[in-house]
């Protein structure tokens, strides 16, 4: 049997059979060979973050929690009133809301790692840093978060999974840029010449 092809088995059997993961494991976001469930927690806490902090008709007051409203069947009912109050509450979304500002999110990367509950429910702690820009004319807010969330099976209701701990902090001071003055900066507007006389 030619050695090329015992190398080509080897590498084909090494890493195309996915191997299993000891249950305390994390994942990088993107991992390939992540396990099946990792990467439905992780879509489930992508698509929930991509909700909460998503605002592009920022018009009506009310409307700039409606994100976070239309994921509140996956949180506990407490959690989600405590959130809401946080949001609610946040010198810097205040803002972003009273001048109608957009508000999308950016996730830059994500961590899974089964952690140990007093329930027997598997439970997955999710720690993912995202950017959150509020976004107005020439008027952009960029704010750097931390979010942590447990995430557990959930059988009782129509959604997949529950939200039983959710955590977001700021990560970095935010930075305010004023696209305006920053042309003006940078491309400074010429002068006209004198005439002679």
């Amino acid at each position: 049997m030619p050695i090329n092809y015992v190398i080509l088995v080897y590498i084909i059997t090494q890493f195309a059979v996915p191997h299993a993961h000891a249950s305390d494991a994390t994942h990088p976001m993107g991992t390939a060979d992540a396990p099946a469930t990792d990467i439905a927690v992780k879509s489930f806490s992508e698509s929930t973050l991509a909700s909460i902090y998503t605002q592009t008709q920022p018009g009506d007051s009310h409307s700039y929690f409606s994100g976070l409203e239309s994921v509140q069947p996956v949180f506990d009912a407490s959690l989600y009133e405590k959130i809401l109050t946080e949001q609610r509450d946040d010198e810097l979304m205040t803002l972003a809301q009273q001048n109608a500002m957009v508000m999308t999110q950016r996730q830059n990367s994500s961590r899974v790692a089964m952690t140990k509950s007093n329930s027997n429910k598997p439970t997955w702690q999710v720690t993912t840093q995202l950017i959150v820009y509020y976004v107005k004319d020439q008027i952009e807010i960029v704010r750097p978060l931390t979010n942590t969330m447990m995430i557990t099976p959930d059988t009782t209701s129509t959604t997949d999974y529950k939200i039983t701990a959710f955590s977001t902090i700021t990560a970095a001071q935010p930075e305010l840029i004023d696209y305006q003055q920053l042309r003006q900066k940078n491309c400074p507007s010429k002068t006209t010449p004198t005439s002679a006389s």
